[in-house]
C-alpha cells in the first residue's frame, strides 16, 4: 500500500522529467489524440496572442489589419473547438454527444489542415 501511495505521489514529477526529455511523457502517449489537441489549442491561442502577422491570403480582398484580425479569430475559434470537446468520466456518458464532438473535431481538424504550413510567427 504505502508504494502504491509513493508511487501515485512521484508519478507527475517522472511525467515532468520525461516531457522535458522527449517533449512527451507516458502519460501523454497513453492519451496522445487529447494531449495533441490540448496542446495544438493553447499554441493556437499563443500564436493568437503574438500575432505578428497573418497568411497571405488573409489580405488579398481586406487590409493587413483586417485580415490579421480575421486569422487572429479563426485561430481563437478553433482553439475554442479543440478545447471544447468533451472526454466522458465515466463509461455510461461515453456515446452522449458523440456527433456533435466528431463534427467539432472533424471541422477543427479540416482547418488545420488546411492551413497547416500558416500556423508559424
Amino acid at each position: 500500500m504505502l508504494a502504491w501511495l509513493m508511487w501515485k505521489n512521484l508519478r507527475p514529477l517522472i511525467w515532468f522529467v520525461q516531457r522535458a526529455r522527449t517533449g512527451v511523457s507516458q502519460a501523454d502517449a497513453w492519451n496522445l489524440y487529447r494531449y495533441t489537441e490540448r496542446t495544438l489549442a493553447v499554441g493556437l491561442r499563443r500564436l493568437a496572442g503574438d500575432l505578428h502577422g497573418c497568411p497571405a491570403e488573409y489580405v488579398i480582398d481586406d487590409t493587413v489589419d483586417e485580415g490579421c484580425e480575421r486569422w487572429k479569430a479563426e485561430l481563437l475559434h478553433v482553439a475554442d473547438d479543440l478545447e471544447s470537446l468533451e472526454y466522458p468520466d465515466s463509461r455510461a456518458d461515453l456515446f452522449e454527444d458523440i456527433d456533435e464532438d466528431a463534427q467539432v473535431r472533424r471541422e477543427a481538424w479540416a482547418w488545420l489542415m488546411a492551413h497547416w504550413e500558416s500556423l508559424w510567427d
